[in-house]
């Protein structure tokens, strides 16, 4: 199966007062370009869309449906993680995402297993859930960030998980990695709580899981997790950061 991610829009972003939306608009609609071209079967979102006090949130909210729509409509479909800038910590669970639940796709609001027929489904929660057919499938496992007022423990939700390690196993975050050299997007553009990728237990329970993340905004491979990067260069510190897409073949 062809696999391509994009993550870590921020496309309500400003860098030193210039407006970097369609910067954003042009990398994400590339990603999308390539999905097509090569008759993708799955596009992921790995979080952060927008932050949802900005003013300028409803343009990213409309990016988001445009690539669902345009993906759904190649018969591509596609998955959003919620990240540590699209939660909204009032403790009614909402995030920047929320919207993509209704059009086209349907939310998966809690822990569970379902067949991923619906594209843009929302993953806002912690969960599993197979993408594909019967005879040609992964086991996708999502970890979403960590809000403080819908909390899960990564570790005990991996171990809960019983999965046949003889079928293909995608895991896809947006959390902290341990030890990982943070780039300026941490300093410049910092929101959230640390709670960490639990690669050890991931590692233990699945050892040929392929594991992928959002949150970082340089591309690179970190104790097993490869991250996919941000696809513009935001901030000043970003600069020598390899952007765009990634692409993976299971």
């Amino acid at each position: 199966m062809k696999l391509v991610f994009s993550s870590d829009w921020h496309g309500d972003v400003i860098t030193q007062g210039v407006d970097r939306y369609d910067e954003v608009e042009e990398g994400v609609m590339e990603s999308v370009k390539h999905a097509i071209a090569i008759n993708a079967d799955v596009y992921f979102f790995g979080g952060d869309l927008c932050d949802p006090h900005t003013a300028r949130a409803h343009r990213s909210v409309m990016l988001a449906h445009r690539v669902a729509y345009v993906l759904d409509a190649a018969g591509i479909p596609s998955y959003w993680l919620v990240g540590n800038h699209d939660v909204i910590e009032d403790g009614s669970g909402g995030h920047t995402l929320m919207s993509l639940g209704w059009s086209p796709g349907a939310v998966m609001p809690d822990p569970q297993w379902s067949l991923g027929w619906s594209p843009g489904a929302v993953m806002s929660d912690p969960q599993w859930f197979t993408v594909g057919t019967h005879r040609d499938f992964i086991n996708v496992v999502a970890l979403p960030f960590t809000p403080t007022s819908r909390s899960y423990d990564p570790v005990e939700f991996i171990e809960g998980l019983e999965i046949d390690n003889d079928f293909p196993i995608l895991v896809i975050g947006h959390l902290n990695l341990k030890g990982i050299c943070a780039g300026s997007e941490t300093l410049d553009m910092p929101r959230g709580r640390e709670v960490f990728w639990p690669t050890d237990a991931i590692k233990a329970k699945f050892p040929r899981a392929i594991m992928v993340g959002g949150h970082y905004h340089e591309r690179q491979t970190y104790d097993g997790v490869r991250i996919i990067g941000s696809t513009a260069r935001l901030t000043y510190g970003e600069g020598h950061h390899k952007v765009g897409y990634l692409e993976l073949e299971i």
